[in-house]
C-alpha cells in the first residue's frame, strides 16, 4: 500500500515543494513544474516502446537520457532548480534523440518490408 502512495506523493511534492523547499526562489524560471519533470521520463518510456534498447546508438542516448533525471534528481535533492532545469532539458533532448531514432528504424523495416511485398508481387506477374 506504501508503494502505491510513493508516486503520486512524489508528484504532489514536486509541484508543492519548489517554492518552498528549494532555496525559496519567486522566480518561474527557477521552479520546475511536475510536467517538466516527467516529459522526459514519458519520452524514455516512448523510445523503450519503440525499441530503443535494441539499437546501439539510441541506447546509449537512452542511458544519456536517464543520466540527465539522475542528475536533475540530485539538483532538485540539493536545492539547486537551474542546474536541475538544465539536466532535464539535456535529458528531454537525449530522449528524444533516441525517440526519433526508434521510431526511424521501426519505419525502415516497414519500408524493408514493403518492398519485399512489391517484389514478390512483381515476380506473380511476371509468372
Amino acid at each position: 500500500m506504501k508503494t502505491r502512495l510513493a508516486m503520486p506523493s512524489l508528484i504532489l511534492a514536486l509541484v508543492l515543494i519548489p517554492g518552498f523547499g528549494f532555496g525559496c526562489s519567486t522566480g518561474s524560471d527557477a521552479q520546475i513544474s511536475a510536467r517538466d519533470y516527467a516529459r522526459p521520463q514519458k519520452t524514455i518510456s516512448a523510445a523503450r516502446a519503440l525499441g530503443a534498447e535494441s539499437m546501439p546508438t539510441a541506447k546509449l542516448y537512452l542511458s544519456y537520457a536517464r543520466d540527465g533525471v539522475a542528475q536533475a534528481n540530485k539538483a532538485i535533492q540539493a536545492g539547486n532548480n537551474p542546474a536541475a532545469k538544465l539536466a532535464l532539458a539535456r535529458a528531454q533532448a537525449d530522449a528524444n534523440l533516441a525517440l526519433t531514432m526508434s521510431k526511424q528504424q521501426k519505419m525502415a523495416m516497414q519500408v524493408r518490408d514493403i518492398n519485399q511485398e512489391i517484389r514478390q508481387l512483381d515476380e506473380q506477374l511476371k509468372n
